[in-house]
Formats: C-alpha cells, sequence, structure tokens
C-alpha cells in the first residue's frame, strides 16, 4: 500500500526533529519517547537514515555543481583560446588561469593528491603532461606571432629552462618524484 503524502509529511517531520534533538545531544531513549518511536534502536536508525539521505543529496548537489562550473571554465577557455594562442599576454595568463582552476576543482592538483600511491604519481604526469602541452602550444604561437630569427628561436629553451631553474632549483621536482620531460 502506497503512503500518503499526509505521512509522508509527517515523517519527515519527526526526522527532522529526531536529527536536531540528537544534534542537541539528547539520548537515543529520550528521542524515542517525546517522538513516539518504538525503541531506541528505531529512533536511531531513523537518524541514521535521515543523514545518510541528506549525504547522498549533498554529494549529488556538489557533484552537479563542479559539472556546471567545469562547463562555464570550458566556455571561457573556448572564447580565449584563440586569442591565448594567437599570444595576446593577457589572454595567455588567463587561460592558464582557467587550466589551473580546472586542475584544482577536479582534485588533481598534485598539492592535494596522496604522495606514496602509484596512481597518483601517474596522474600527475598526466596532468604535467597535459598541462605542459597547452602550455607549449600557446607559446609556440606566441613564438610565431614574434618573428624571431632563428637563433633567437634557438635560444627560447634555454630561457624557459633557465626560468624554471630559478622558480624551483637546479632541479625539477613533483612531490619529491623527479619530472623528467614534463612537456
Amino acid at each position: 500500500m502506497a503512503v500518503s503524502r499526509a505521512q509522508r509529511a509527517k515523517t519527515a517531520d519527526r526526522r527532522a526533529k529526531a536529527v536536531a534533538m540528537r544534534t542537541a545531544g539528547v539520548d537515543w531513549q529520550t528521542i524515542a519517547d517525546r517522538l513516539g518511536y518504538s525503541s531506541r534502536g528505531a529512533a536511531c536508525k531513523d537518524v541514521t537514515r535521515a543523514l545518510e539521505v541528506s549525504q547522498e543529496e549533498a554529494t549529488r548537489n556538489t557533484a552537479m555543481h563542479r559539472h556546471l562550473e567545469l562547463l562555464r571554465l570550458d566556455r571561457l577557455q573556448a572564447g580565449l583560446w584563440t586569442t591565448a594562442a594567437g599570444g595576446d599576454p593577457k589572454a595567455v595568463t588567463a587561460a592558464l588561469g582557467i587550466v589551473d582552476r580546472r586542475i584544482k576543482l577536479l582534485g588533481i592538483d598534485a598539492g592535494t593528491l596522496e604522495r606514496n600511491d602509484a596512481d597518483t604519481v601517474e596522474a600527475r604526469r598526466e596532468v604535467i603532461a597535459r598541462v605542459g602541452a597547452q602550455m607549449y602550444a600557446v607559446l609556440a604561437q606566441v613564438l610565431n606571432g614574434l618573428g624571431l630569427s632563428a637563433d633567437q628561436r634557438s635560444a627560447v629553451p634555454r630561457l624557459v629552462e633557465a626560468a624554471m631553474a630559478s622558480l624551483v632549483g637546479s632541479e625539477r621536482t613533483l612531490e619529491g618524484t623527479v619530472v623528467e620531460d614534463a612537456a
């Protein structure tokens, strides 16, 4: 037999009261007595169910919001990409900021991953390779747009390496793992 809408509302109200009472520190027997549960175990079970449903809803909502934010980042990046690939420094900075935000939103930022997990190390390498490839593509477009001579272009890798070395020391590492080829 289907439960009526009124009964569902009554059950939801009782659960909400039980959760509020438990949150306030009221013991299971008192909750059962005051709200008409058959036993303290029934009160506990009902509160547990309510909290599980609440957690599942929160997880679904978080996933939906994450997906929406990724779609927004995709749209922003698509709007900037041609300008960034054409060498506009502000667009390059903005595009890299979007890439960085996406990495953080997905939880694949190197600082948030477990250090000793082999899958984590592989995930880090994949992220570095993908971001490095995007940065290389943007840098190549910038260099093409500058009209540099062959000698000037050949100096660029050394300048990039020198800049990286000044930022992270003589050895490029990621959480203790030497990165042999980031691009």
